[in-house]
């Protein structure tokens, strides 16, 4: 199903770790975030035949170390802090909506309008 979805051209599936930790905790070793960052690229490009760029955090959880590590391994990754970069400083920590298990159509498009007005794209 994801080869389909990847090929549709309306989604792009990209990395957002093997076991779905939270990347950020003070609690991981180092090798369990390098893991984590380099198994789930390594996997998706094997099963989708092409290059894996972007990273997604699992839950938003970054800190230093881990938006240090995923530099090393993908172009850009994501967070889910709130707003609008136009900055290449950032680059391992850009802003995402966060969508959990519990979110319908409906609270996805609120989120996404929600996060457009804070970001001063809607007027």
């Amino acid at each position: 199903d994801i080869k389909t979805m990847d090929k549709s051209g309306i989604f792009d599936i990209e990395s957002h770790t093997v076991h779905h930790y939270a990347l950020g905790g003070t609690y991981w070793d180092p090798s369990v975030v390098n893991y984590e960052l380099r198994q789930s690229k390594k996997d998706l490009e094997s099963h989708l035949g092409k290059i894996v760029e972007w990273f997604a955090y699992p839950y938003g959880s970054v800190n230093d170390f881990s938006a240090h590590s995923a530099s090393k391994v993908y172009y850009a990754a994501f967070g889910t802090n709130l707003g609008a970069y136009q900055s290449t400083e950032e680059e391992y920590t850009l802003p995402r909506i966060r969508i959990g298990g519990g979110d319908n159509g409906q609270s996805v498009d609120e989120k996404i309008q929600d996060a457009l007005t804070h970001a001063n794209c809607v007027h």
